[in-house]
């Protein structure tokens, strides 16, 4: 991902943000939150956000050689968009991340979704 501000009367951020499978991958194990949309596939997406308000960015890369790499990257994110879409403004992102780590560890109780992993990179 790429960012760019723009120093105007309102704070903007434009982000560019492109992901795309490897060689000989069926399909993209990746995904981003970008504003506040998950997205996850052959990403091609540009947008400028208002920065006055909380914004988060995420990548999450699904580790191919765990079960179900691709769902464990979407979910992940999923789980970062929801606890921001519901935290307060001011929620600092370490406490926040930490609850969204332990809502991950609890999908491992649904036997489809065991073993499931992936990394994440996260900016606020």
């Amino acid at each position: 991902m790429i960012f760019a501000a723009d120093i105007g009367t309102t704070p903007l951020i434009t982000f560019y943000a492109f992901s795309q499978r490897g060689t000989g991958k069926a399909h993209n194990e990746d995904a981003v939150l970008l504003a506040g949309q998950v997205c996850q596939g052959s990403v091609r997406q540009s947008g400028t956000v208002d920065a006055s308000q909380p914004l988060y960015f995420a990548v999450a890369d699904g580790v191919a050689i765990s079960t179900r790499p691709r769902t464990a990257s979407r979910r992940l994110l999923e789980l970062l968009q929801k606890r921001t879409n519901t935290s307060l403004a001011d929620t600092p992102l370490i406490p926040l991340l930490r609850q969204v780590q332990q809502d991950y560890v609890a999908l491992a109780a649904n036997s489809e979704l065991h073993g499931m992993a992936t990394t994440l990179g996260c900016g606020q």
